[in-house]
């Protein structure tokens, strides 16, 4: 689980069936929309990410 007080950004390449981690960044740009939503958006892309490889 990520740290709640921190905001971070992960960001990847895709293709038809991998991704690679292209970087990952301390200070994203949907800063924005995570706090006028009310949602930890790296978070969410992070658990997505797992959910999809399965938890490795």
């Amino acid at each position: 689980m990520l740290n709640h007080n921190r905001k971070e950004a992960i960001y990847f390449f895709f293709d038809e069936a991998h991704f690679k981690v292209c970087e990952a960044n301390s200070s994203p740009g949907f800063e924005g929309v995570g706090e006028c939503c009310g949602i930890n958006v790296a978070e969410m892309i992070y658990d997505f990410i797992r959910e999809k490889v399965g938890g490795k």
